[in-house]
């Protein structure tokens, strides 16, 4: 799956995130601790005797999640520019 495919798929989740919960209204009222535990319970509701599907479905439903925490919330960039002390390259 091409990884255009993969973030259609996390958007069209968010999508029904919004359209399920009331958007991000709602959303501000979830720490990130908060995301973090809906996104606990998906992991351990998928169990390999649920079969693959089913845990691929909690996997769009966790990135979803997790989009939904940044939105929210923000995230420090993968790798922070430099400081000016440090000087520039």
């Amino acid at each position: 799956m091409e990884r255009a495919e993969v973030y259609r798929l996390i958007d069209e989740e968010r999508e029904h995130q919004d359209a399920r919960w009331g958007g991000r209204p709602h959303d501000e009222g979830h720490s990130p601790d908060d995301f973090l535990a809906f996104m606990d319970r998906y992991l351990l509701l998928a169990k390999p005797e649920e079969g693959k599907d089913f845990a691929l479905t909690c996997v769009r439903k966790i990135a979803a999640l997790a989009v939904a925490c940044m939105e929210v919330h923000g995230a420090p960039p993968r790798y922070a520019p430099p400081s000016p002390a440090a000087g520039a390259p």
